[in-house]
């Protein structure tokens, strides 16, 4: 599941917005008890896919079942893949509300990105914390076909944002654009959006 987790302030994580997930970074189902006692609360709905498009909205068949994918899911049979055609706009929200009590969010996940584009710079998929209206709050993932090989396997992420958010209703919003020449396919499963809530 992609994970946004509200840490700590005081949490090792927090100051570094941009650290890989080093452990599990799979998403989390129910509350878990998070360091210092705090407590994290799962946000996100169906961050694994196996719904289908359930509690997301996508602007094309973004979420897709593995007979429709290039490898299969990280887990499970579905995963989000970006970029399935060249001139792609693709873009996938789900709209969740933090709790006032919470401290900082946390995405995390697991990627797996492939390319035949050798032009620099050419796609670029994207992840941010936006208002319910669409202004971009945070951006916490930025790459383009220039940072993917042309082969890939499951790699956990992690992301912390600056701010808590806290007590507001933000959107996931994860995006792709692609150009008209070779491929290149963002794809991500497992994820969780996690609130850390702190006594």
């Amino acid at each position: 599941m992609l994970a946004i987790t509200a840490a700590c302030a005081s949490g090792t994580g927090g100051d570094q917005p941009d650290a890989r997930a080093n452990g599990d970074g799979g998403g989390v189902d129910a509350q878990r008890v998070g360091d210092a006692g705090c407590v994290a609360l799962e946000l996100l709905g169906n961050g694994d896919f196996e719904n289908g498009s359930v509690g997301w909205s996508q602007s094309s068949s973004i979420i897709r079942g593995s007979g429709q994918l290039p490898f299969a899911p990280h887990d499970g049979a579905s995963a989000a893949m970006f970029g399935v055609s060249n001139s792609a706009n693709d873009v996938l929200t789900q709209t969740v509300s933090v709790p006032s009590t919470a401290t900082r969010l946390r995405l995390s996940g697991y990627e797996c990105h492939v390319t035949t584009d050798a032009a620099a710079n050419a796609d670029r998929f994207a992840i941010d914390v936006t208002t319910a209206g669409g202004s971009v709050l945070e951006n916490l993932v930025d790459l383009t076909n220039s940072d993917v090989a042309g082969t890939c396997s499951w790699t956990p992420f992690e992301r912390v944002t600056a701010d808590s958010h806290a007590g507001d209703d933000v959107t996931l919003r994860l995006t792709a654009q692609t150009n008209a020449t070779a491929l290149t396919r963002f794809i991500v499963d497992s994820l969780a959006l996690e609130a850390l809530v702190c006594p």
